[in-house]
């Protein structure tokens, strides 16, 4: 008997080893499921982190694109109107430029006229006048070449001293 209490005292004792184990070995479980639920939350929370970050920065850089369309939108707006207004003032000015130029050209034309009237006036008065000159050279030539001609005798009955058309034999007007 004292064989078998010993042998239950150690089977006893292996007993009590064995539970001691299996307690050891469910806290160690018990912990390291703990352990793995605090791991798996800690992912879970950082995905979810990441994530909301992630939708942060996705939102930001949404922002921040809508706002430089808008400004890219308002630079072409101004733009434009710029590119618009200088058309019109460049319109603007070459219609006055051409209106100048159409005044100028008329105003030309008038000054043309006129003095090309008053170039034909001139010219005609120095035609007549030179007419007029290269008669009066004429009478004057032939009265000249008369009074170098031999004068026959006078007859009785002869008048006085003869005149050309109006100009007498001394050289005077009559």
């Amino acid at each position: 008997m004292v064989e078998r209490v010993a042998a239950i005292d150690r089977d006893s004792e292996e007993l009590r080893t064995a539970q001691q184990e299996i307690r050891d070995l469910r806290n160690t479980i018990a912990a390291l499921r703990e352990q793995m639920e605090t791991i798996r939350y800690e992912k879970e929370r950082a995905i979810q982190e990441a994530a909301t970050n992630s939708n942060s920065e996705i939102s930001q850089l949404r922002k921040a694109a809508a706002v430089l369309r808008e400004e890219l939108e308002n630079s072409r707006t101004t733009r434009d109107i710029a590119v618009q207004a200088a058309e019109r003032s460049f319109s603007d000015e070459v219609a006055q430029i051409k209106a100048t130029a159409a005044a100028l050209r008329e105003r030309l034309d008038i000054v043309t006229a006129q003095n090309g009237q008053r170039i034909d006036d001139l010219v005609n008065a120095h035609r007549s006048d030179l007419r007029h000159l290269e008669d009066t050279i004429v009478k004057l030539r032939e009265q000249l070449e008369r009074q170098r001609a031999p004068v026959p005798a006078r007859s009785p009955s002869s008048p006085g001293p003869r005149t050309i058309q109006g100009v007498s034999k001394r050289g005077g007007q009559s």
